[in-house]
């Protein structure tokens, strides 16, 4: 594989962007459906991926590329995790993973802590549902709507 990357001219550009989403996107961002990611950390993995997309085609600082036909990271990040939600919500009530959905903590001094639910609550935000995540009747409006797949894929892309 690395004869592939330190011999640019031997292989394609499109070879090498291909291989890189086949073999190093995947592992990169390999259950990024449960992170509970900063603004700040999000702008780091995009970076970090433009970087190592700018690295793969061989081009050095002053020379610049558009990323119009790159698809950022963060819409995997958002499909990722909508398919988590939907995978926890189709179980059983009483599973582990959907009472930490449910789950209230108290209040903390300081700023609010990020967790797994208010990330998806933001993810949610962004679709054109109107569903949200914030209490026990949202969590069920959303278990509803998971267990039957078209309706998902109509409103939850």
């Amino acid at each position: 594989m690395w004869k592939i990357w330190l011999r640019q001219s031997k292989t394609s550009e499109a070879t090498r962007v291909r291989l890189y989403n086949c073999y190093v996107l995947p592992i990169l961002l390999h259950n990024c459906g449960t992170w509970a990611l900063t603004q700040g950390d999000l702008i780091s993995l995009e970076r970090f991926h433009c970087q190592q997309l700018c690295r793969i085609i061989g081009v050095v600082y002053p020379a610049t590329i558009s990323n119009d036909k790159s698809e950022p990271a963060s819409i995997s990040l958002t499909t990722q995790s909508l398919a988590v939600i939907r995978h926890i919500l189709r179980h059983p009530a009483g599973i582990p993973a959907y009472r930490y959905m449910d789950y209230k903590e108290d209040k903390w001094r300081g700023r609010q802590r990020l967790a797994l639910p208010t990330v998806l609550d933001a993810d949610l935000q962004t679709l054109s549902s109107g569903h949200r995540l914030r209490n026990t009747p949202d969590l069920y409006m959303l278990r509803l709507c998971a267990q039957d797949k078209q309706a998902w894929k109509e409103h939850l892309g």
